[in-house]
């Protein structure tokens, strides 16, 4: 079933085969199940009042060559009052214009959490929607989610963490499709719903294999301690993402990844806690 606010203002996302190590093209991660901490790194996290959000200066760069498979990982927090909105935390579009990304609070239940990838114009999506009650107010969450897409419903990979802990249904009607997730980006709203929210370093990489179900590949963005990574870690690992908005007010909005420029509207301001905490 299509959310109900996976289209929002009309722009608001197993492997078949053996397990595989994070590799972007070429080189292989080590295997193996391995711990890993924050190393010390602090997060850096920004809240967004109503009516501010980071959108595209102009329409973004070219991004890659692959089409049907995106990473991303984020780290957010939803302050109270902001819940029984059910926030869309950011959605993403390219010039294929049939396709929004995006992850959003209370997709299906009032408080879960979910992954979608929709096609707007056959009404057709793939999603994963955890069980109700997995968020709450006022506290800190890594999501982390990767799907490959190009594949007729049922055979999807597609799979969210939660604080480390794989959760949530797959429901997919998404037909076979190249999604083109190496076009340019058109427009991307993060926030995506005009409530207040929290956010630190939000990645998302396309043209990649990644198998999170091995704990190594997971430690590129949350250490065993529950705590944030270092960006340039996952960088040095899986090459460049498209997105990597981090750091406080000031630097948060400036994409550090190969999408392009954004435009921050509105005063963004710096959080009074962090998932470093």
């Amino acid at each position: 079933m299509l959310s109900r606010r996976a289209i929002i203002g009309g722009i608001t996302s197993l492997l078949a085969t053996k397990p595989v190590i994070a590799r972007r093209k070429h080189p292989q991660i080590g295997g193996g199940d391995g711990g890993g901490g924050g190393g010390g790194y602090v997060a850096k996290a920004v809240h967004f009042g109503i009516d501010v959000n980071i959108m595209p200066s102009i329409n973004g760069q070219n991004v890659g060559v692959d089409t049907s498979k995106a990473l991303s990982s984020l780290w957010f927090r939803v302050p109270t009052g902001s819940i029984s909105s059910f926030p869309t935390l950011w959605s993403l579009r390219w010039t294929d214009v049939q396709h929004i990304f995006g992850q959003e609070i209370g997709g299906v239940n009032d408080t879960d959490i979910s992954t979608f990838v929709v096609n707007q114009a056959l009404g057709q999506t793939v999603r994963i929607d955890s069980p109700d009650g997995a968020i709450v107010e006022n506290q800190w969450y890594n999501l982390l989610s990767y799907g490959n897409y190009n594949f007729p419903p049922g055979a999807k990979t597609l799979v969210q963490y939660l604080n480390d802990v794989a959760i949530g249904a797959i429901t997919d009607t998404l037909d076979a499709t190249t999604i083109l997730f190496s076009d340019i980006i058109q427009q991307v709203t993060l926030p995506a719903s005009n409530v207040p929210l929290e956010f630190a370093d939000v990645q998302i990489y396309t043209n990649l294999d990644i198998d999170l179900s091995i704990t190594a590949n997971r430690r590129l963005f949350i250490s065993a301690a529950g705590k944030p990574v270092d960006p340039a870690i996952a960088v040095a690992a899986l090459g460049n993402p498209i997105i990597l908005f981090s750091g406080n007010n000031t630097g948060f909005p400036i994409n550090q990844g190969t999408g392009g420029v954004f435009t921050l509207t509105g005063a963004l301001t710096n959080a009074t806690t962090s998932p470093s905490d």
